[in-house]
């Protein structure tokens, strides 16, 4: 992921040329919308690259920006410049120092249990947790982080079936939890847990558990959808057996008039 650390003025351009005689290629570019021309705000003075595995590169425009002459420069007005704190903010996060997240750990049960099952059933209602931590260089450690507010997580197969915000718990420093229904379809599924900010380390998570149908023990006894059918089965049977007892009836009492006779 390439982004800008600190973006160049507004007023800014770059070329390739610096004569003044090739003047004529910045007229051309300009007319033609800045194509070819590196101008504006979208050029970065400072620029960050972080890979997915967590590892930094910084560009900047040259060493100066780090002498002692730069970083103890003054305002025109005789105040401070703020150029130490930038550089040693660059510093700090090149050499993962800052805004460097980990996973601790992650969890997965259903609702009103504590344990994770090897596998689901399909709509049961689970609970997803995860445990994040920050770095913190003035003691090396790392400490409970729960300010991440855009955590997401998603129940995929293949594609994602449920995407739902992954939001701290109050009172508890660094965990996040969410409930949820599972799809009303059976396969393999995964919690993925995939973080990606711009200046922050990654976070990802990968979960693989199967959800299988429902026991044939485990579906309801009696459908409501499945009355009509109930009632003709039960109307059948009786009217069956309501005919079979006029009909031998009937005949019973013909046998014994005959006799009779």
């Amino acid at each position: 992921m390439l982004f800008s650390l600190v973006s160049a003025p507004p007023e800014s351009f770059a070329t390739d040329t610096t004569k003044d005689d090739e003047s004529e290629i910045l007229m051309e570019a300009s007319n033609k919308g800045g194509e070819g021309l590196w101008a504006g705000s979208a050029m970065s003075v400072v620029a960050g690259f972080q890979t997915k595995s967590g590892a930094r590169v910084v560009w900047t425009g040259g060493v100066e920006m780090f002498s002692d002459k730069f970083t103890s420069g003054k305002l025109h007005n005789g105040d401070k410049a703020g150029n130490r704190g930038v550089t040693r903010d660059i510093s700090k996060w090149a050499f993962q120092e800052s805004n460097v997240l980990r996973v601790d750990e992650v969890s997965h049960h259903l609702v009103g249990e504590t344990e994770p099952k090897e596998m689901y059933t399909t709509n049961d209602n689970l609970v997803y947790t995860m445990s994040i931590s920050r770095f913190v260089p003035a003691t090396s450690s790392w400490e409970p982080y729960s300010h991440v507010k855009d955590l997401q997580l998603e129940f995929t197969m293949l594609d994602p079936h449920v995407r739902t915000a992954l939001e701290p718990v109050p009172g508890k420093p660094g965990k996040y939890e969410v409930e949820f229904r599972a799809p009303d379809r059976h396969g393999v599924f995964k919690f993925v847990v995939d973080h990606r900010r711009r200046g922050w380390s990654t976070l990802f998570s990968e979960t693989t558990v199967p959800v299988v149908p429902p026991r044939h023990d485990g579906y309801p006894r009696f459908l409501s959808a499945a009355w009509p059918y109930y009632i003709g089965a039960i109307s059948t049977s009786v009217g069956f057996v309501l005919f079979s007892a006029l009909y031998l009836g009937g005949a019973a009492n013909d046998k014994t008039k005959k006799k009779k006779q």
